[in-house]
């Protein structure tokens, strides 16, 4: 019932890298810092409904602390599989001459919802402090959406996303979502120094194969991007997987 994680990286190797980086990057060179992380996991014994508690914290020198905490419950009600996911996030600078800023970021929210019939419905609400976060470290964010995420300063962000596994109907392996997100802020962000309201539209199909071909995946991907500001455009990926294990 009990997991316990510990991390010591120091640097990191995109997918399209051929050779890792440090962690820290200044002015485009690299800085010799070590990204240290720990996380508990556990599932609170009791009769009522599965609970399972995360906390994770990270720590970069000279550059940034983050303490992350969340809750996953899930109940069995009926035929309706219900779950409730709230977590917080805190993320302050320690050193502003290699973050580039001080900053004191923070997030809170859930997601909301239920299963039944193949179907998987959850509704997102987020609200994040004055300061963006320091990206791309830390845990989840609330919303986190094939373009946008949500977590940029002063933010209110409002989601809703519809699933469905087609192996209900007799079409197995095929899967498919919508998801769509409203992100409102009127503060001046960091990065771009612009104040945007952003729709994001995600439309996600997946086909796992089997037979023969038991382990490859074919994904589908498309978001629309509705910005108040800036420039709006749609965004396609193709992806293909396969698992050797």
């Amino acid at each position: 019932d009990l997991e316990i994680s510990a991390y010591y990286l120091t640097g990191f190797q995109g997918w399209a890298d051929d050779k890792f980086t440090t962690v820290v990057t200044v002015d485009g060179k690299n800085v010799n810092r070590d990204l240290i992380a720990g996380g508990i996991k556990y599932n609170l014994p009791n009769d009522f409904a599965k609970i399972q508690l995360n906390t994770w914290l990270y720590y970069l020198e000279d550059v940034f602390e983050t303490e992350y905490f969340k809750i996953s419950a899930t109940k069995q009600v009926g035929n309706y599989v219900l779950f409730f996911m709230p977590s917080l996030v805190f993320q302050r600078s320690i050193g502003a001459e290699l973050g580039g800023r001080e900053f004191s970021a923070s997030e809170y929210g859930f997601n909301a919802g239920f299963k039944i019939n193949g179907f998987n419905i959850a509704a997102y609400y987020s609200k994040s402090g004055d300061d963006a976060f320091y990206v791309p470290w830390g845990d989840d964010r609330v919303i986190i959406q094939q373009i946008n995420a949500s977590g940029r300063a002063d933010e209110t962000a409002y989601a809703l996303r519809v699933a469905y596994d087609f192996s209900q109907v007799g079409l197995r392996g095929l899967s498919a979502y919508i998801f769509h997100s409203y992100y409102d802020t009127d503060r001046l962000q960091y990065v771009n120094q612009t104040a945007k309201d952003i729709n994001e539209t995600d439309f996600n199909m997946q086909y796992d194969f089997g037979g023969v071909l038991d382990g490859f995946s074919v994904r589908l991907r498309y978001a629309i991007v509705d910005a108040e500001q800036g420039e709006n455009f749609d965004d396609m990926r193709v992806l293909m997987r396969y698992s050797f294990s």
